[in-house]
């Protein structure tokens, strides 16, 4: 949703395709790639409890509390990157034209 806000406004203040992903295919391998990584954290995390579980039975409980607060941690950071990123980019990038820096 951000990335698609900043692109738009690019596109419509400055004539700039700054936030779209070149080629477009790209942004579908993105989504394929977030959702893979989002699974494979997901499923290490139940993975390594089980582990846990069978060589230290009494720090399972201790464990789980905190594998699944770092593992919320993680989500919401993998989530909020790509946004983040680009937000940061197109904030800079505005910055520089509202002051008349030269483009790259």
């Amino acid at each position: 949703m951000i990335i698609g806000v900043i692109a738009s406004g690019s596109s419509l203040l400055f004539n700039s395709d700054f936030g779209l992903p070149d080629p477009p295919l790209f942004a579908l391998f993105a989504v394929f790639i977030y959702g893979i990584m989002a699974n494979v954290c997901f499923t290490g995390g139940w993975l390594a409890e089980l582990v846990i579980r069978k060589i230290w039975p009494r720090e399972t409980d201790r464990f789980a509390t905190l594998s699944f607060s770092v593992g919320l941690v993680f989500s919401v950071l993998l989530t909020l990157t790509p946004g983040i990123v680009v937000g940061s980019a197109g904030v800079f990038k505005l910055l520089g034209h509202l002051f008349g820096l030269p483009h790259r």
